[in-house]
């Protein structure tokens, strides 16, 4: 039993590691973003990233400096920060 609980909670942690997106600031500014799971610019977690980096965030929506259109980010798939935009790499 002990060992099936144990594998159990491995493929858990396993798999929420894999869910994430590739974010990558291309502009050498700082950015926010407001990370959520609708579509709204409205209220969300608050992070920021930095000018020449790249990050690794959770699926689902996301707002640049609170502005809308919101971009829905999508498990597995990496994206661009270009001139305040988020695009698809």
């Amino acid at each position: 039993m002990k060992k099936l609980a144990l594998i159990l909670v491995s493929l858990l942690f396993a798999t929420s590691a894999m869910a994430s997106v590739s974010l990558k600031n291309e502009d050498s500014r700082q950015h926010q973003l407001l990370l959520k799971t609708s579509d709204t610019c409205f209220s969300g977690t608050h992070t920021s990233i930095n000018g020449h980096t790249t990050s690794n965030v959770d699926p689902g929506w996301a707002c640049v400096d609170k502005k809308k259109p919101a971009v829905k980010l999508e498990n597995g798939k990496s994206y661009v920060i270009r001139n305040g935009r988020i695009v698809e790499k």
